[in-house]
């Protein structure tokens, strides 16, 4: 497969260590991983008086990094000028055959 984007992928995972107060030790992971993107959509909403918005990506990246099933919010993407898109729903496994092929997932930015 040719990917034609880059991005960087920080995320916390639990080490299965706690700390002293019994507390769930994680670390933090941080690579960069070839990908491609694809523009969704922008939209702009209003949350009271504060209007934001809202641009969504989809994205597929080699699998070159460990992602857990499940990460929810603990998984970030910076690619170009976004600092910190986050992941709307959850990541999917391509497998082909018994092998993973790649990730899929939805990224939101919110401004």
């Amino acid at each position: 497969m040719i990917y034609r984007d880059k991005v960087k992928v920080r995320m916390f995972v639990d080490t299965g260590e706690t700390d002293a107060h019994g507390n769930p030790v994680e670390s933090v992971v941080e690579q960069s991983v070839l990908a491609n993107v694809w523009p969704l959509g922008t939209d702009q909403k209003m949350d009271g008086n504060r209007q934001y918005v809202r641009t969504r990506y989809q994205m597929m990246l080699a699998p070159t990094v460990d992602i857990p099933p499940l990460i929810g919010n603990s998984l970030t993407i910076t690619w170009r000028d976004f600092e910190a898109m986050f992941v709307d729903g959850s990541v999917e496994r391509h497998y082909r055959g018994s092998r993973l092929s790649h990730y899929e997932l939805i990224t939101k930015a919110i401004a």
